[in-house]
């Protein structure tokens, strides 16, 4: 977990969008599923990234392209991990709430 450890720090650099991060960790949710099925510390950890992806305006300009690829993580999340995210839930639906109310 030592790489992916790190993205949330590659993201602060990137204004908390989640730039060419996305694709790495799209494959990292789907084809780590046994890793991140009994690690609730990182799953949390790339939802978390992914909420924050949600609000990202990097250089202050709105961009609903970058704060859409919040929205397909959080949805490949729960797709994917169903009954393994339960006390992220209401969470994640906040943060999905929030978003659509900018």
């Amino acid at each position: 977990m030592t790489i992916i450890s790190q993205f949330p720090a590659v993201q602060a650099k990137y204004e908390d969008s989640l730039g060419p991060m996305f694709l790495a960790l799209s494959h990292f949710i789907f084809y780590g599923k046994s890793i991140l099925s009994s690690n609730l510390e990182a799953i949390t950890m790339v939802t978390q990234m992914a909420m924050k992806a949600l609000f990202a305006k990097p250089k202050g300009e709105h961009n609903e392209a970058i704060m859409g690829n919040g929205a397909l993580l959080l949805q490949q999340i729960l797709m994917t991990y169903k009954g393994v995210l339960d006390s992220l839930l209401l969470e994640i639906l906040n943060a999905a709430a929030s978003r659509l109310g900018m």
